[in-house]
C-alpha cells in the first residue's frame, strides 16, 4: 500500500477532500505522513514491510478507540482503519515533543495523574472491543513475558552473529556469558512472582520524550502500539523513568513520591522497591540486547551509522553494571 492509493480511498469515501501532504519521520515500523486538509490535520501511517507492523497497526487502532471510549481526550483519534490495505488514519497532535525531565512541577503532577487514571481502563472491556473489531491481540505482558520474548528473539539473533561482534572487537564468549548469568538472575526472581487479577492495569507503554507534546501547558501522549496490560507497578514505572532518560536518584525519588501522594492507595514500600529495582534492572537489560541487535543489524544492512548503536551499547552496559 502506497500512500496515493491510501490517499484515494479516503477521498472516495468522503474522509478528507483536498489533502496537502508531507512525510514525517519515519520509525522502525512505519512511514508516517502528515495530512493536511483545509483545517484538519491528520497523520497517517502504513507499515513497513515487516511481518509484526500490521499487528502494531491493528493494536494501535484498537487502543486510540479503547482510551477515547474510556473517556480520556490526551491522546490522537483514531479517524479510519483499514484492515484489508493495512493504513491507519488519526488526529495530528501539534506541539512540542518534550520528556517528563522537561516538565515542571505542575505539568509533572499533571502527567502522573493522566497515567494513574489509565489504571482505571478494564480488561474485559479492551477484549470486548477486540471482537466486535473482529481482532485478537495480545496486550498482557508481565515481566517473565519479557524476558521470554528476549530469549525468543533478541538473544537467539546475538548468539547467530558471532562472526559480526567478534570482526568488531567484541569478546563473543564473554558477552554470552554476561547474557547468560543476568537472564538467569532475572528469570529467578520473576518466575517466582504471584500476581492477583485485582492489580491488573492498564499502561501507555512507551511515554519517553518523542511520545508526550505539550501544547498551550496542555499534556497529550502520542504512539499508543506498546500499550499494555500489566500486573508489576515497579516494571512499569521503571520503563517509563528508564526510557525518558531519568537516571537521576534524585529525580527518581521525586517522582515516585509524587505518584504515590496522587494515587492514594496503602501499599508496602519494601515490596515496591523490589519489583521497581528489577523493574529497572531489567528495562536496561532489554535496552542492552536492544542496542547490540541493532549494531549487529546495521552492520550487516552497511549503515554507516552503526556506530551509534555501539557508542549506546557501552552506555546501558555501563547503567546496568552500576545498578
Amino acid at each position: 500500500m502506497t500512500y496515493s492509493k491510501a490517499l484515494k480511498i479516503l477521498i472516495q469515501r468522503g474522509i478528507i477532500k483536498n489533502p496537502v501532504i508531507s512525510e514525517l519521520s519515519s520509525g522502525n515500523n512505519y512511514q508516517s505522513f502528515l495530512i493536511v486538509d483545509n483545517n484538519y490535520k491528520y497523520v497517517l501511517r502504513l507499515p513497513l514491510k515487516k511481518s509484526n507492523s500490521k499487528n502494531r497497526l491493528e493494536k494501535a487502532y484498537l487502543v486510540l478507540k479503547f482510551v477515547e471510549d474510556g473517556g480520556f481526550n490526551f491522546s490522537e483519534k483514531a479517524v479510519f482503519f483499514d484492515k484489508k490495505n493495512s493504513f491507519l488514519l488519526s488526529t495530528y497532535i501539534s506541539g512540542k515533543e518534550v520528556s517528563i525531565r522537561d516538565l515542571n512541577q505542575n505539568q509533572l503532577s499533571n502527567f502522573i495523574e493522566k497515567i494513574i487514571g489509565l489504571k482505571k481502563l478494564n480488561f474485559n472491556k479492551f477484549n470486548n472491543l477486540q471482537k466486535k473489531n473482529k481482532l485478537s491481540l495480545n496486550i498482557l505482558e508481565n515481566p517473565i513475558d519479557r524476558l521470554s520474548l528476549l530469549k525468543k528473539e533478541r538473544i537467539k539473533f546475538i548468539q547467530k552473529n558471532k562472526k559480526v561482534l567478534t570482526n568488531n572487537q567484541i569478546d563473543f564468549s564473554n558477552l554470552i556469558c554476561w547474557i547468560d548469568d543476568n537472564f538467569s538472575f532475572l528469570q529467578n526472581f520473576y518466575k517466582t512472582k504471584k500476581y492477583k487479577k485485582a492489580d491488573l492495569f492498564f499502561d501507555h507503554g512507551d511515554v519517553a520524550g518523542a511520545n508526550i507534546i505539550i501544547n498551550k501547558n496542555n499534556l497529550f501522549f502520542i504512539d499508543w502500539d506498546n500499550a499494555k496490560f500489566t500486573h508489576d507497578l515497579g516494571f512499569s514505572l521503571a520503563n517509563t523513568l528508564f526510557y525518558s532518560g531519568s537516571f537521576s536518584k534524585k529525580f527518581i525519588d521525586e517522582f515516585l513520591s509524587l505518584y504515590f501522594k496522587k494515587i492514594k492507595t496503602n501499599f508496602d514500600k519494601k515490596i515496591f522497591s523490589e519489583e521497581f529495582n528489577f523493574g529497572f534492572k531489567l528495562i536496561v537489560f532489554s535496552g542492552v540486547l536492544w542496542s547490540l541487535e541493532s549494531f549487529i543489524k546495521s552492520i550487516k544492512n552497511n549503515d554507516v551509522n552503526y556506530g551509534k548503536y555501539f557508542v549506546m551499547y557501552k552506555e546501558r552496559l555501563r547503567i546496568y553494571n552500576k545498578l
